[in-house]
């Protein structure tokens, strides 16, 4: 683990409850406040501002996934990101749009849910005039008239032109018999 240094602000104010937590606390925020970064994985080299933020980020080589979901056995990273997953399985929805019927179980889908009405003809099919508001809803359309199958099964190696028909086509393979 390699790690840099960073100049300190001035201006903020710490505690002091101890002078090594002060001093680490004015690290942590100098590298923040001036972007530089204070580690570096090892395995990719990707820089992070905090050794907690690379502890994190080596669950992703390693797969680990220590906070599961107690309804569909799904796997995260870190605890609140299964915090905000939970409030999908719950049945309310009190995050509402303002301008059509649609409601929410998170604030992050309203969000990108308001995207649709702001930029509802942002992006334009070339060849069939469809429009769309994310540029990765067009490109995954073009796919429709290119026939382009990107994702491809391991098993038996049908094409799909989208990971998630690729990925409910991958059930059928694990209730098969083995073939002998």
């Amino acid at each position: 683990m390699r790690i840099l240094w960073a100049r300190i602000c001035e201006e903020a104010e710490y505690g002091q409850k101890s002078a090594e937590k002060s001093e680490g606390k004015k690290r942590n925020h100098s590298l923040t406040q001036s972007k530089e970064k204070a580690v570096e994985c090892e395995l990719c080299h990707k820089s992070f501002t905090c050794k907690y933020s690379l502890k994190y980020h080596y669950r992703i080589h390693t797969n680990e996934r220590p906070y599961t979901c107690d309804v569909c056995g799904r796997g995260f990273i870190r605890s609140y990101r299964l915090k905000l997953h939970s409030l999908l399985h719950s049945n309310e929805k009190p995050f509402k749009c303002d301008l059509c019927d649609a409601s929410f179980c998170r604030p992050d889908l309203l969000k990108c849910h308001n995207r649709v009405h702001k930029y509802k003809d942002a992006f334009a099919c070339k060849i069939c005039s469809k429009t769309f508001s994310w540029r990765s809803t067009l490109n995954r359309h073009l796919r429709c008239h290119t026939q382009e199958k990107p994702f491809e099964c391991l098993v038996c190696g049908k094409g799909f032109s989208q990971n998630c028909h690729l990925v409910r086509h991958s059930n059928i393979h694990k209730t098969e018999e083995p073939v002998i």
